[in-house]
């Protein structure tokens, strides 16, 4: 049975990511930065390995088949933290899933990292990062799915798509 890396796993998509693929019986490992962000996945049975986007994550990565990439720097960061976070840890993951041998990467993107410039100002700089992600996972030669949600709210879901 594969065993999938969250990384990201703290994150608002990351925890709900853990929880439905907790219940639904699919082994994953949650990549969390600290042991003070451990409490909320233990209560769940969810297990974590220390690994920092920007520091050491290598060790995150053994015996895991897959990974999926939920991590951001967030709103309140500034286009330094995009550039290590959103871009730079999305590319490393690329690079240590082909060196681990993993089966595939699934990164959550955004809609709007087509056309970066596009955007509001405020956001460029995360869209610039995201498109330069998805492009680098895309020419890495893994399997790999690239998801593009538009607006994330914290709504309830409505368990549709479109």
């Amino acid at each position: 049975m594969r065993k999938t890396l969250i990384i990201g796993a703290n994150g608002k998509i990351g925890r709900q990511l853990c929880e439905k693929a907790q219940a639904a019986g699919e082994p994953v490992v949650a990549m969390i930065r600290s042991t003070e962000q451990q409490s909320w996945f233990h209560e769940r049975s969810i297990p974590t390995v220390l690994g920092d986007l920007e520091g050491e994550m290598r060790q995150a990565f053994y015996g895991c088949d897959q990974a999926v990439f939920v991590a951001g720097s967030g709103p309140n960061t500034g286009p330094d933290k995009t550039l290590t976070i959103d871009l730079h840890g999305a590319m490393r993951t690329a690079e240590l899933a082909a060196e681990f041998g993993l089966s595939r990467v699934i990164q959550v993107s955004s809609i709007r990292s087509e056309t970066p410039l596009a955007g509001p100002a405020a956001m460029r700089p995360y869209f610039a990062a995201k498109k330069a992600a998805d492009l680098c996972l895309a020419e890495s030669g893994l399997r790999h799915v690239i998801v593009k949600p538009g607006r994330l709210t914290n709504e309830s879901g409505s368990g549709r798509l479109t």
